[in-house]
């Protein structure tokens, strides 16, 4: 009689440890809403505070995300957009294709990797303005444009810049992916400004196009800053 109580404990106490440990690898792998934004942050340093910045969108071929748990499996999702998903710099929407449903828990790291791709038309195009120290040389409209293909990774990293950070199937949270044009002219002069060339519109608006193929110098400056001057708050 105890040998067949003893076994019926031992049986219990299995199965109870069995049940405990898939709920908690069960809540390990449920869900939680995560929504991602891309915009931009016109403030910072520059060659001159006569170079503002205003309007821009990134074009997204493909959007990556690789992330890293204290307890539960690492993991790697990923979403193409064969025709391109515009997102403009400024606006008060949120993309459902930016919308994931990650397993919740503790990360030490979520990293977001995200493409454009060769095109016609810019994968990245930022629109600003430059005046020039001549009162009397009209302003010009800044484009700064990229037709080539473009990689980005930035790790998400909470206000206080901390890796670490709790998701859960209570909580919606939203990551804001910002870029910082300004800092990209970090190795930018006044005067590569002021002798950059422009062109005239039938209008007389003034445009001052820096890519691969006008003002190259200014362009290859700002092409090696571009990705590392790049945020991603949750």
């Amino acid at each position: 009689m105890q040998l067949h109580l003893r076994l019926t404990f031992a049986v219990f106490l299995c199965a109870l440890f069995l049940i405990t440990g898939c709920d908690k690898e069960d809540t390990f792998k449920n869900p939680a809403d995560v929504g991602f934004n891309v915009g931009m942050n016109p403030q910072g340093i520059a060659p001159s505070d006569d170079l503002t910045f205003f309007d821009g969108y990134v074009i997204l071929h493909r959007f990556t995300l690789i992330g890293k748990r204290a307890v539960g499996e690492d993991f790697e999702f990923s979403r193409t957009f064969p025709n391109g998903l515009k997102v403009p710099f400024y606006n008060n929407l949120t993309f459902e294709d930016l919308n994931f449903e990650l397993p919740q828990g503790t990360y030490t790291n979520l990293t977001v990797r995200f493409e454009t791709r060769s095109s016609s038309l810019p994968g990245v195009f930022v629109e600003g303005n430059y005046d020039y120290n001549n009162p009397l040389k009209p302003s010009s409209t800044v484009h700064l444009a990229w037709n080539a293909a473009k990689t980005f990774e930035v790790a998400v990293q909470r206000p206080t810049g901390s890796n670490d950070f709790v998701l859960s199937e209570t909580k919606q949270e939203l990551a804001q992916i910002i870029f910082q044009p300004k800092r990209w002219f970090v190795n930018v002069t006044e005067l590569m400004l002021e002798n950059a060339s422009f062109v005239t519109t039938p209008s007389q608006e003034q445009i001052m196009t820096i890519d691969q193929v006008t003002n190259i110098a200014i362009f290859t400056a700002i092409d090696s800053e571009i990705g590392g001057a790049l945020s991603a708050t949750l």
